[in-house]
């Protein structure tokens, strides 16, 4: 067995996984991460096993007659995202009293409770689905590719995957990807991922949605340019158009702001919105869409949409039922100065964004939470949606009810961009400096002690700049995020050698499992208002 510690009954060594990796399920290939503990989880042991039980740590330990242990405190990393702090002051502490205390845990005794922590906790990180260098496309022929090759319509190290969606429906599921006219060289904005390979399993071609003639670019009936999408409950495919190209270069709006629907099934438009001039600042760019679906009957006619105005420092509400938008205002949309700089992974640039991040919370009763942020900014803002939805509140340009708006005390300790919450009202996020896929409960108090790391990975956890929940035919949520390195984009050091691109995921609940971001009981701050926030309003 060489370097394998020897453990006691009910533990299976696994050999393989000291030089295995992760497999990806989707395609059985190895997913490039290390496993985050070489060992099974046990088989509690039958008393034909010569156990008489074992049902703890303990008992583990004492049926492999192992040497007592006194330890205090043990802090050690079962993965490199998962920190876990025993406190020995229950049964294990009189363990060690029980049999004379004076010994130190030996290696194997520590694996063995480690291990059947990691089981009891149900520790998963993301799992590797999908990566690139650069991204390729499925053309209609070979001599279409080349065409586009030579004319520059296609720059094979210019596109830039920046969202990802999914819709599971009758054992069909469709994976959605965009791709925003960044730069020059992008053919297609709005795509999903084919089961065609370009020599690397993990790396599929993308098709173009819902086929190439919506890709023409300066064709306005057509898909220009999109930041973020959102598949809604009802099976349709939201899209907002930026009808920007060549962003990162000059940014040159070619076509109008809209807003398109399909329904996903046929792969069809229902719906196109072109938002009106007087929403729109001369400087909009509308990056992130969250919709809310508020029939009562289940028809899915009374929808509403929320957009995100990045640059204009505001929030655009389209009203579906009644096919009319207003544009909302308030403090919360600004960047926050001095957050506005960069230090991301040895990149550092400014970057005043303004409100990004949304993320739609689910609906109880009448009403629903909208949690947003700003990009340039390191707190978190929410407002009930019955608020957005009442258009008297913003006529003439003007916010009547600034305290309806909240922004959290206190602060994350960096900037992040995507947000996601799930049905259980959990928010996740990305926190951009550390790398980390972070949760926060958000019926305890906006606090970092609320706040639980969930992964931590330093080269697939760059820049998350989308996350979204899908549910499968089981009823279990997953979470989806694709990390896109932005700021090597920002600053220009991008490599295309590299795997840049990945989209990750993991079943919400293995993620949560034993942290507090399963916990179901609400919590009040001590001002008595719930989630660790204030309304704060500052002088016109």
């Amino acid at each position: 067995m060489g370097n394998i510690p020897m453990v006691p009954p009910g533990i299976e060594p696994d050999v393989s996984g000291l030089e295995a990796r992760n497999i990806n399920h989707y395609t059985n290939k190895p997913t490039g991460r290390p496993p985050a503990i070489t060992a099974r989880c046990p088989v509690v042991p039958s008393p034909r096993r010569g156990v008489d039980s074992v049902t703890s740590p303990t008992d583990i330990v004492r049926a492999g007659k192992t040497t007592p242990f006194h330890p205090t405190e043990i802090r050690t990393s079962i993965s490199p995202s998962s920190a876990v702090k025993l406190n020995t002051t229950s049964e294990l502490t009189n363990y060690a009293t029980e049999a004379g205390g004076g010994s130190v845990m030996s290696p194997p005794e520590m694996l063995v409770v480690l291990l059947l922590l990691h089981c009891a906790l149900g520790l998963q990180k993301l799992d590797l689905l999908y990566q690139w260098k650069g991204v390729d496309f499925v053309f209609p022929s070979k001599t279409t590719k080349e065409a586009m090759l030579r004319s520059g319509y296609y720059i094979q190290d210019n596109p830039i995957p920046l969202d990802v969606d999914v819709w599971n429906q009758d054992g069909e599921e469709k994976v959605f990807v965009t791709l925003p006219r960044f730069k020059p060289g992008t053919p297609a904005t709005l795509t999903t991922i084919s089961t065609k390979r370009n020599g690397d399993n993990m790396s599929p071609l993308l098709v173009p949605y819902p086929d190439w003639s919506w890709h023409r670019e300066g064709v306005c009936d057509g898909i220009t340019s999109v930041f973020r999408v959102q598949v809604d409950r009802c099976g349709r495919l939201w899209v907002i158009d930026t009808g920007m190209v060549d962003i990162l270069v000059k940014g040159r709006q070619i076509c109008p702001h809209q807003i398109l629907v399909f329904d996903i099934r046929t792969s069809k438009l229902v719906t196109r919105y072109r938002i009106p001039e007087e929403d729109l600042k001369s400087n909009s760019v509308l990056p992130t869409i969250a919709v809310d679906i508020r029939d009562a009957d289940g028809k899915c006619r009374d929808a509403f949409a929320y957009v995100a105005d990045v640059t204009g420092f505001g929030l655009i509400v389209y009203d579906a039922r009644h096919n009319r938008s207003w544009r909302v205002t308030s403090n919360y949309f600004y960047p926050y100065p001095i957050s506005g700089y960069f230090d991301l992974n040895g990149e550092t640039f400014d970057l005043m964004d303004g409100v990004l991040g949304l993320g739609m919370g689910p609906n109880k009763g009448d009403d629903t939470k909208l949690y947003f942020h700003s990009l340039a900014s390191v707190r978190e803002s929410w407002v009930l949606t019955s608020v957005l939805r009442n258009s008297s509140n913003f006529k003439d340009g003007l916010n009547v009810v600034p305290r309806k708006f909240h922004v959290s005390e206190e602060e994350r300790s960096s900037q992040t961009a995507a947000i996601v919450v799930d049905e259980n009202e959990v928010l996740f996020f990305n926190l951009l400096k550390s790398n980390t896929l972070d949760c926060w409960n958000t019926r305890k108090p906006y606090t970092r002690n609320n706040f639980v790391e969930l992964d931590h990975d330093d080269d697939l956890l760059q820049f998350a700049s989308g996350m979204k929940i899908s549910k499968g035919k089981d009823g279990r949520q997953k979470l989806w995020a694709l990390t896109c390195r932005f700021q090597k984009h920002m600053t220009g050091t991008i490599n295309p050698r590299e795997v840049n691109y990945r989209i990750l995921s993991a079943p919400v609940d293995q993620l949560v499992r034993g942290t507090a971001c399963e916990a179901k009981s609400s919590a009040l701050t001590s001002s008595g208002r719930p989630g660790g926030y204030r309304p704060i309003v500052f002088e016109q």
